[in-house]
């Protein structure tokens, strides 16, 4: 047990971390999110460390700050100063001590979601802390993407994967992971894992947030006593179930098999199935939360997913008021709102279209009673606050390439029905309810009904004609047989649309209606266009914008079902549950295939298997982290894709290599790659194989290379023998000789 003590240790520091940037933008919360139930509490966390990474991302950005405990320190006091300022005014003091009798007198709501934080991060910090080390997919890329924040010089970081050239990924997130960690006092390797049973959390207080608020506003007193409930089960919907592929999938134990052989957690995420122009398949990204923190990646989409989630939570504050101050109507809202969107460009740019058809559609629907014109000018001010809010961010990301060309008439590729039930079955029957449910509260007719339904299914049929004449394309058979999705899809969007529209709507249902159309909108949405990027395919529209919609359909559904199990429609209720329980199985069932034959190693360490697996790299690594300075640059074997073995010194130390993973250096610098990578291949090719003497001496003078590694993968790559390696180590210092390893120091008399 007492081996335990240091990681429930590490876990507080963690949760005391992120406390400390919830308390600090507390005032600002309830500035922002006063119309909600419980002030913004629930929301105070990722409204703290958003704001604390944005000044920890502009200080280094100006040269203002470092990147070391007294930086983090620095964003946290900032974040304080501006949350707790005197430019809140009279007003703002008055919400807050609001926010805080209503904190005291609503203490069991407060409690259940402080328990819910603390039960994640204790959770998933046990199945962090039983598997910890980096094994597969792109777990070192985002290790690399830490030690780069942490270690790199300039800004944007220096690429360790590509010695010279800044970080072309959005890191925004890895910025806010090594702002706690300084805070919590966790090395990067530790924190990797940290992080994202933090964020987990972060993303279930945030779920619990929403859907509690959404609760209590739909039913008014009603739901004081079923709020907690409700917002536990949206928490649970969001986060922890899976998509009804789990019971299609073959050795899936959920259909009677083992669950032993195969990976059969891994596909359901990729549950829809593209052809390309020869008719061989492309899988689209049907990534669901509780699969991408299962794979364990700290990727990008998955460090963004809480502050969607409060942007959805400040773009749904006017709804929550009436519609009294729409989205651009409000100084500080707005201005978080901005900031807040704009922050994607450097979190997650893949996100941001579905911000600006949340932003655009949030400001056009935000009351039920507005004229054509003021929904026009309501979207227009929410598009205005997306342009606006990308600006600060464009200094440091117009040099950033991009894998983007455009956009493509999808004619080719329809989602079938049966993968959109397999993909967001989950929710369909509890979006179904709740759309009846809020059809008969409208008092809307069977003829508008089917004329919203239908309109639609005719609308989507003529942009398929106008887009196939346009382009000279075929459309694919596939929209007819088997039966596409897109038309249930438009017929959903369209009976949501009409909802918000009508006047007899009341009032509390409009938002729980707002997030279904905005989800069925993200699902459609790749249904006529997709991003032409390097893949040439939709997989990664499907990806983000799915990933994007799941968060509101899951909303939404488990609203619905609250709902009817509140105004004890039982049969409605009960069907709406099946469909939320089917998806439970998933997470403990995939748990139990990842994690059983597992020994746990009891570690945070994402390095963990190094002392057994590569002892000679660890050791390498240990001296580069203790005796290099930033920046000093390390040849290594030209990385390859996928393999953790590959350029796994400066993925671990943030030390600049001169050719790290290719795969991914190629997808992040799109049409720059080959100007960038130059002659790189061939130089460490060079070095290794032939290069002696002066020419040797002149290659690593020009390269700026301060060390040599000559380990099993340089030995894999370029054949060394132990003459060649003797050759290189001439004239070199010996700074590790451990396992097969060597280490060599380049002094600055040999260059």
């Amino acid at each position: 047990m007492s081996h335990l003590l240091p990681l429930l240790a590490e876990l507080a520091a963690w949760w005391l971390a992120l406390a400390a940037f919830g308390a600090a933008a507390a005032p600002l919360a309830a500035r922002l999110l006063a119309p909600w139930p419980d002030r913004g509490v629930s929301l105070a966390r990722p409204l703290g460390l958003l704001a604390g990474g944005l000044v920890l991302w502009f200080g280094n950005a100006l040269g203002l700050l470092g990147r070391g405990p007294a930086s983090a320190v620095a964003a946290l006091a900032a974040v304080a100063l501006l949350a707790w300022s005197p430019a809140l005014g009279t007003a703002g003091r008055l919400r807050l001590a609001a926010w805080l009798r209503d904190l005291g007198g609503d203490r069991r709501a407060w409690l259940a979601g402080e328990a819910l934080l603390v039960v994640a991060l204790l959770g998933w910090g046990t199945v962090r802390a039983w598997s910890p080390a980096i094994r597969h997919t792109e777990q070192p890329t985002d290790l690399m993407l830490l030690n780069a924040v942490a270690e790199g010089v300039g800004f944007p970081p220096e690429d360790p994967w590509l010695a010279g050239e800044p970080l072309a990924y959005h890191d925004l997130g890895h910025w806010m992971v090594l702002m706690l960690a300084r805070l919590a006092g966790s090395p990067t390797a530790r924190a990797y894992n940290l992080a994202q049973a933090a964020w987990l959390g972060l993303l279930l207080l945030s779920a619990y947030g929403l859907g509690r608020g959404l609760f209590r506003t739909a039913l008014g007193d009603r739901g004081a006593k079923r709020e907690v409930a409700a917002g536990l089960l949206a928490a649970a919907s969001l986060a922890l179930v899976g998509n009804l592929a789990t019971w299609t999938v073959t050795g899936s134990p959920l259909r009677g098999g083992d669950g032993a052989q195969g990976l059969w957690w891994w596909a359901p995420s990729r549950a829809i199935v593209d052809r390309d122009a020869r008719g061989a398949p492309i899988e689209a990204i049907t990534e669901f939360p509780a699969f991408s923190y299962l794979v364990g990646d700290l990727h990008a989409h998955l460090l963004a997913m809480p502050f969607w989630l409060l942007l959805v939570a400040l773009v749904l504050t006017p709804w929550l008021a009436g519609g009294s101050t729409s989205v651009g109507r409000d100084g500080w809202r707005s201005g978080a709102i901005a900031l807040g969107s704009g922050a994607f460009l450097a979190l997650d740019p893949w996100q941001l279209p579905g911000l600006g058809l949340l932003l655009a559609g949030g400001g056009a629907l935000a009351t039920g009673v507005a004229t054509g014109r003021a929904r026009l000018e309501g979207a227009a001010r929410g598009a205005l606050l997306w342009g606006l809010g990308l600006l600060p961010f464009l200094p440091w990301r117009t040099q950033a390439a991009t894998q983007v060309h455009g956009l493509l008439v999808n004619l080719a590729n329809p989602t079938s029905l049966v993968e959109l039930v397999q993909v967001a079955g989950t929710f369909v029957p509890a979006l179904a309810i709740g759309l009846a449910l809020a059809a008969r509260a409208a008092q809307l007719s069977r003829r508008r009904t089917a004329l919203a339904l239908l309109l639609p299914v005719a609308a989507l049929a003529t942009w398929l004609v106008v887009a196939a004449l346009a382009t000279q394309r075929k459309i694919s058979t596939e929209w007819l047989t088997p039966p596409a999705a897109a038309p249930w899809l438009a017929a959903g969007l369209g009976l949501a649309l009409v909802l918000l529209l009508a006047r007899e709507l009341p009032a509390g249902r409009r938002p729980a209606v707002g997030l279904a159309a905005f989800g069925l909108a993200l699902l459609l949405a790749p249904e006529l266009l997709f991003v032409h990027d390097a893949f040439a395919a939709r997989l990664n529209t499907v990806f983000k914008l799915g990933l994007q919609a799941w968060a509101l359909l899951a909303l939404a559904a488990s609203h619905a079902a609250a709902t009817a199990l509140t105004e004890r429609r039982w049969t409605p209720a009960a069907v709406a549950c099946i469909g939320l329980a089917l998806g439970l199985p998933y997470l403990p069932a995939a748990l139990v295939t990842r994690l059983g034959p597992v020994t746990p190693a009891w570690s945070f360490d994402a390095l963990d298997d190094l002392p057994r697996s590569a002892p000679g790299e660890l050791a390498a690594i240990r001296l580069l982290a203790t005796s290099s300075r930033p920046g000093e640059r390390v040849l290594a074997a030209a990385g390859e894709s996928y393999r953790v073995a590959s350029s796994l010194v400066a993925t671990a130390t943030g030390r600049p290599t001169l050719l790290g993973w290719t795969g991914h250096e190629l997808q992040w610098r799109g049409s720059r790659w080959r100007e960038l990578a130059g002659n790189r291949a061939e130089i460490v090719e060079e070095i290794y194989r032939e290069a002696h003497g002066d020419r040797l001496a002149l290659l690593l003078d020009r390269w700026r290379v301060r060390y040599v590694l000559l380990g099993p993968e340089e030995r894999r790559r370029y054949g060394l023998t132990p003459e060649r390696e003797a050759e290189l180590s001439a004239g070199l210092t010996t700074v590790v000789d451990q396992d097969g390893v060597l280490l060599l120091r380049v002094d600055g008399a040999t260059r």
